[in-house]
């Protein structure tokens, strides 16, 4: 992890003390930096778990997660049952979290670390179809925005976001294979067998 992304989370840290009065759970790395294909202009992700408040157990109240750009953090906020019900229902998104390295994570509650230990217990074979939806899903952005790009004046705005989806429906797929040939998730795929494919994906340059 570089000098830059430990700088920024502790920026995050002075921002959600400031901001926002929550009891942080798991702070880890997530987006471009995670797959190991940013770039200059790639933002600072984080994915953010924070236990869940008084009211929210009390009234099993459902909290939504929170999404928040700040320069160049760019930080989506679990609440803790949000981030549990999401991983049982295998959300790509989330259980990306299992295969991270170890220093893509900047924090881990005592409670956050008998999951990521117990993270068998998470995987089902439900993946499957949760997986080939979300890949399916961004590759019809794709194809949408690629029309776009042909029909609008704005054609390079449009040409970038499709670019962008058809590398997360490459991206998604290949973390999908993987999982079920070998049981485990990486999320990290610079060194992958497909890291050329998904780096023209991602350029535009396979639209």
């Amino acid at each position: 992890m570089t000098n830059d992304y430990k700088e920024r989370y502790n920026e995050l840290m002075q921002i959600l003390k400031e901001d926002q009065n929550i009891d942080i759970q798991l702070c880890c790395a997530a987006g471009s930096r995670a797959y190991g294909t940013a770039d200059e202009s790639s933002d600072y992700d984080f994915t953010v778990v924070r236990a869940n408040t008084p009211e929210e157990i009390l009234t099993d109240k459902k909290t939504k997660p929170t999404h928040h750009i700040i320069g160049d953090i760019d930080i989506k906020i679990y609440p803790f049952n949000n981030f549990i019900e999401l991983l049982l229902k295998q959300n790509p998104n989330l259980l990306e979290i299992f295969g991270l390295r170890p220093e893509d994570f900047f924090y881990i509650s005592d409670e956050m670390k008998q999951i990521l230990i117990n993270k068998a217990l998470f995987l089902s074979k439900k993946a499957a179809s949760s997986y080939k939806g979300y890949a399916m899903s961004c590759y019809q952005h794709a194809m949408m925005a690629y029309v776009n790009k042909k029909a609008r004046t704005d054609a390079a705005h449009w040409r970038k976001k499709a670019a962008k989806s058809m590398f997360e429906c490459l991206r998604i797929y290949e973390q999908g294979t993987q999982l079920f040939k070998t049981g485990e998730i990486k999320t990290c795929i610079n060194d992958s067998e497909v890291a050329y494919t998904l780096s023209k994906a991602k350029s535009g340059d396979i639209l």
